[in-house]
């Protein structure tokens, strides 16, 4: 289960380096600087909170309860048990 830590990680900080990207062309291509505080304010409040709320709920989820790996692998090891899971006519 650590490669989705390990991908959600490596998404979260995508998801920085899309924010900051966005927070640049606010400041970079403004036309009024009153605009420019409020639309500021406005994106890093909302994005930090839901990047905040997204990892605490990622961070929360039991994996091996949404993922059941161990069944597959289960399911795997039975199967591979019975030399033949089919019917053959010989």
């Amino acid at each position: 289960m650590d490669i989705f830590k390990i991908l959600y990680t490596v998404f979260f900080f995508i998801c920085i380096a899309i924010s900051v990207t966005i927070i640049f062309h606010i400041i970079r291509y403004s036309y009024n600087k009153a605009a420019t505080v409020l639309m500021l304010i406005v994106f890093i409040v909302v994005t930090s909170t839901l990047l905040f709320a997204n990892s605490v709920l990622f961070s929360s989820m039991k994996l091996e309860k949404v993922l059941p790996i161990d069944s597959i692998n289960n399911l795997i090891d039975s199967k591979n048990q019975d030399d033949k899971p089919w019917k053959t006519p010989f």
